[in-house]
């Protein structure tokens, strides 16, 4: 799933806390090795709450709300 600042979404399992999005982070980790992992760059979203709360959560966690 695609994410744009401004859209809605909640984590998996926190389904009654819904945020808006208002950064993309691309973190770089092609610099570690591990065995058996994968090489691709993580992606995180930062989530903002009504009570003004922020919040940085992986993207594969995310469910978008429409």
């Amino acid at each position: 799933m695609n994410y744009r600042v401004g859209d809605k979404a909640h984590h998996f399992m926190k389904g009654n806390m819904v945020g808006t999005v208002v950064n993309i982070i691309h973190e770089n980790v092609n610099t570690h090795w591990s065995t058996g992992g994968s090489f691709e760059n993580k992606i995180y979203i930062v989530l903002e709450y009504k009570d003004g709360r922020r919040e940085k959560i992986i993207k594969s966690d995310l469910i978008k709300v429409f």
